[in-house]
């Protein structure tokens, strides 16, 4: 009996000097493995955080860049088609189809177009314009009918062409005005080199990004790197706090597409 005693004894002897240290020791290493490896994954997407927020800072920056240069040469073509539309009014008294179509030569653009007063073309460098008549609803027949004196339009494809052109108007001062046409099939190219879906689209090209969208402050997606996901509306604090309020937001975001998590930056524009 005395023998079963000690031998218990000094089994709980070995339990308290060395299974319980070692268990104690195994709990410290096991926590401050899991504390460190929080911290590191605190730490990783810590710096995922600041390279997200420098590349949308640098985006934002390319978006705003493109958008200028487009402005200013958008700028451009319409000081050119305000410079020929003065040059015809001014030689209102003196104009035919010769006269305009001399002018259109030197001044390199493609149409020149007189009006009278009901909307139709009497006089023009392009023949076969001449006698058409603004009919309701058209660009120039809603110019003709407003208040405004001159008037620039967006480009467009010409049906027959295919050229992309971009139109002015301006006004006389007994209701006649003058239509110019400049040929802009390069500054076409350029809007959609600089738009903001082909810069996303270049964007996500990159290993590390999983894509990359632009969104309005109804939180509609105007711009993705997935064109079908151009539409598409986000509800997310996220989203709300970077295209509603303005602060810059981050993150992990379940992308269903690939299956991947992500981490999401959002970034005011």
């Amino acid at each position: 009996m005395d023998k079963a005693n000690k031998l218990v004894k000094r089994g709980t002897i070995k339990v308290k000097l060395i299974i319980i240290p070692l268990m104690v020791v195994l709990t410290v290493l096991i926590g401050i493995g899991v504390i460190s490896s929080y911290f590191m994954k605190e730490s990783l997407l810590n710096e995922m955080r600041q390279n997200g927020f420098f590349l949308s800072e640098r985006i934002v920056g390319n978006l705003q860049d493109n958008s200028r240069s487009l402005e200013t040469i958008d700028n451009m073509l319409e000081d050119k088609i305000k410079v020929v539309g003065q040059m015809v009014i001014g030689n209102e008294n003196s104009l035919d189809n010769e006269y305009l179509k001399k002018l259109a030569r030197e001044s390199d653009v493609e149409q020149i177009s007189w009006y009278n007063s009901a909307g139709e073309i009497i006089y023009s460098n392009i023949d076969d314009y001449i006698g058409w008549i603004a009919t309701t609803g058209h660009a120039v027949h809603n110019f003709m009918t407003s208040k405004d004196m001159e008037l620039f339009e967006d480009l467009r494809q010409d049906t027959e062409s295919k050229n992309y052109l971009k139109y002015g108007y301006l006004k006389g001062i007994d209701g006649t005005f003058v239509q110019v046409g400049i040929i802009a099939n390069r500054v076409q190219e350029l809007t959609q080199s600089f738009s903001y879906q082909k810069l996303l689209q270049d964007i996500a090209l990159e290993e590390e990004i999983a894509y990359a969208l632009l969104m309005n402050k109804d939180l509609e997606t105007i711009a993705h790197s997935d064109e079908e996901e151009i539409g598409k509306v986000f509800d997310d604090e996220g989203s709300k706090s970077a295209a509603v309020t303005g602060v810059p937001y981050s993150q992990e975001w379940y992308y269903e597409k690939e299956d991947i998590i992500v981490l999401d930056v959002l970034y005011l524009l």
